[in-house]
């Protein structure tokens, strides 16, 4: 496969985004929402609706000059998703034997830049409500593929497992990502790298509760966009490894977090909290077919920005897994993403890291739902 050079992005600053969205009626001020089946949150803790970037990310200095990327998403030989055939020739290429051989994502390339800003233990605690399935949409996705939907009780049709196409080798991979409960229902969390490791990925897809592509009971769903931190694509921050895909299916206007629900987002959480690590990690270069869990708390990474997770043996293919806060208490196969898998160093084995979610990786999504349709 010819390598494809994806050049075509879009530039922001969290001070435009915050006057845009205010701008927005819809888009008013953040307000505070009514609890949910989990309670009270902990004291200190507020928890916001994603409509509107919160003021306080556009007050914060070091949120008023990150920079975000995006690109609109690709078929793997390089075209613009632009219409439904479009989409439908990546669910095409994707067959049950491509996804069984991807192999997992490339690893990370080293950071070229040392920078990177130190998790501030007095940033305001904020949480983003999570929002279960639509069950009439659960009913019609079981119809459509003549299954019972009985999913473990220990595995999360939010999770699932993310395919795209690397154009710098030209292959198939794979990495772990999990839905975002937003207003307009279509974002993905994952890994930076799983979006951008040196170019944009193409043919990105996200396959729910995926389980060895032989039940693909909520469908495989078409990236329409990408977005990521421009501190991840040229610095190769690890506290900025993160990335967002925007889910438009085959441009039908049909909504991923209603069909499988969304996660909240949580961010300036601190350390030491029990977080669920949900994701396919590969024990070998064709595995990664099942989803997989782990428990572990969380503590001080290596570098500087980054929060680590322990003890957790997750493996490469678990990039992008949510490290998921409240697991289970605002409903089954729910929480709140904390931070994604991003790196996994051999010098502290059964650990797992990723960039720790402050105001400025919160902002990321407030991006891309910005720019969602």
């Amino acid at each position: 496969m010819r390598r494809i050079e994806v050049r075509a992005v879009t530039f922001v600053t969290v001070a435009a985004l915050t006057v845009a969205a205010l701008a927005t009626p819809s888009q008013a001020a953040p307000a505070a929402v009514p609890e949910g089946p989990a309670g009270p949150l902990a004291a200190g803790v507020t928890r916001v609706d994603v409509t509107a970037v919160p003021a306080a990310i556009g007050r914060n200095l070091r949120a008023a000059t990150a920079r975000y990327a995006s690109t609109v998403a690709r078929t793997p030989d390089g075209r613009t998703i632009a219409t439904a055939s479009d989409a439908e020739a990546i669910r095409r290429y994707w067959t049950p034997e491509r996804m069984r051989r991807a192999l997992p994502a490339r690893a990370p390339a080293p950071s070229i830049d040392t920078g990177g800003v130190a998790i501030d233990p007095d940033a305001t605690s904020t949480r983003t409500d999570s929002r279960p399935p639509s069950e009439q949409a659960l009913v019609e996705a079981a119809r459509a593929v003549g299954a019972e939907i009985t999913p473990a009780a220990a595995a999360s049709r939010t999770v699932g497992k993310v395919f795209f196409i690397d154009p710098i080798d030209g292959r198939e991979h794979f990495c772990s990502g999990a839905t975002v409960n937003s207003t307009k229902g279509r974002l993905v969390a994952t890994a930076g790298h799983c979006v951008h490791n040196g170019v944009w990925m193409v043919g990105w897809i996200f396959a729910p509760l995926y389980d060895n592509g032989l039940h693909p009971t909520y469908g495989q769903w078409i990236a329409g966009n990408l977005a990521a931190r421009t501190d991840w694509m040229y610095y190769r921050r690890s506290s900025a490894d993160v990335g967002v895909a925007i889910m438009d299916n085959n441009l039908s206007g049909r909504r991923i977090i209603d069909v499988v629900g969304g996660n909240g987002l949580a961010w300036n959480q601190g350390l030491g909290h029990r977080v669920d690590i949900l994701g396919y990690p590969a024990a070998s270069p064709h595995n990664g077919l099942t989803q997989k869990s782990c428990t572990a708390t969380t503590s001080e990474g290596i570098d500087v920005g980054q929060i680590g997770a322990a003890p957790c043996n997750f493996t490469a293919g678990g990039s992008g897994s949510p490290m998921l806060l409240g697991y289970g208490e605002l409903g089954t196969g729910l929480g709140y993403v904390n931070s994604v898998v991003a790196d996994i160093y051999t010098p502290r084995p059964n650990e797992v890291f990723g960039p720790y979610f402050d105001d400025v990786n919160a902002g990321l999504f407030y991006y891309a739902e910005a720019i969602s349709p």
